[in-house]
């Protein structure tokens, strides 16, 4: 990715993360208003920071939990649209205005990237079976059924002999 497309998403990112630690502060007049800034910010930051698509040329890492590239788009605007909303609902309908025509621009810029994302598919949506061992999906789904019904037997019968009156 271009390195100043690069640097308007970080900032969008960061904006985005202001304008929600804004809107949340403006809740309440108590000293809530900081807790709800800060888990704003932190539910958002950790959300951004752990789902990922596998090597995504634009996050420069792996995150936690993969996750297929249509779901990372819909996690990108689930960010960027409340980050809008929270300026305009602290009253600032022109930062919503313009920071939704940079996120315009961003995508446009990055329409590589968004054509990437679409064809990338993770284990979740994995029609191939197991990546390991090559089984076919069926297969890989009847031995992940049996290993289940084996566990809930186990659990029952362990379970049998508990009293619990």
């Amino acid at each position: 990715m271009n390195p100043a497309n690069l640097a308007l998403r970080f900032l969008l990112e960061v904006t985005a993360l202001g304008a929600l630690a804004w809107w949340a502060s403006s809740l309440t007049d108590s000293w809530w208003r900081w807790l709800a800034a800060i888990a704003a910010v932190l539910l958002v930051a950790v959300a951004w920071g752990v789902f990922a698509v596998p090597n995504d040329p634009s996050r420069g890492g792996q995150g936690i939990v993969k996750v297929p590239g249509i779901a990372r788009l819909a996690l990108e605007l689930l960010v960027f649209g409340p980050g809008a909303y929270a300026f305009k609902s602290v009253g600032r309908p022109n930062l919503a205005i313009g920071f939704v025509a940079l996120v315009a621009v961003h995508y446009a810029w990055s329409y590589e990237r968004v054509a990437w994302l679409l064809k990338q598919q993770t284990a979740l949506f994995n029609l191939d079976g197991c990546p390991r061992c090559g089984r076919s999906p069926r297969t890989t789904w009847l031995a992940r059924r049996r290993v289940v019904a084996a566990l809930v037997r186990r659990l029952r019968r362990t379970t049998e002999h508990v009293n619990l009156d």
